[in-house]
């Protein structure tokens, strides 16, 4: 009887992640950011997890001025906690950002979560639609 072998590849979590690992913002439009009808919708998300039962995060920090950073729950444990990045479109400069934001818990193994954000400012990059006079 032929054999017919399937490779398999199974990438595992650690028991403590974010998902996505890293946030790119992208090519930030500024009278979009500016909108508040629009702004919002620039608006990035990560969940940090945990496998099995429930934890609390101590802190979180980020090294971006321009990144307002909320939890969901805002205190407490959970198995899940959503982290949403918004950005302060007075703080927003031309060029390019990068940062992390910092996620302290009180797990010995997993005592930090960092997650790379990134982006730039549309203008740098001369895209078609936008306009660098009124930036």
């Amino acid at each position: 009887m032929p054999v017919i072998t399937i490779p398999v590849h199974i990438f595992i979590k650690s028991d403590l992640y974010a998902n996505p690992e890293a946030i790119d913002f992208g090519a930030i439009q500024m009278d979009q950011l500016r909108n508040p009808a629009t702004a919002g919708l620039l608006t990035q998300t990560f969940l940090l997890r945990k496998r099995t039962g429930k934890f609390g995060s101590t802190r979180i920090s980020t090294n971006l001025d321009l990144v307002q950073v909320t939890r969901t729950p805002e205190h407490g444990n959970a198995s899940t906690h959503r982290i949403d990045l918004a950005l302060n479109p007075r703080s927003v400069k031309r060029g390019s950002f990068e940062g992390m934001v910092a996620i302290k818990t009180p797990d010995k193994k997993y005592s930090e979560i960092r997650v790379l954000v990134k982006g730039n400012d549309s203008r740098r990059l001369n895209l078609p639609g936008s306009d660098c006079a009124n930036g």
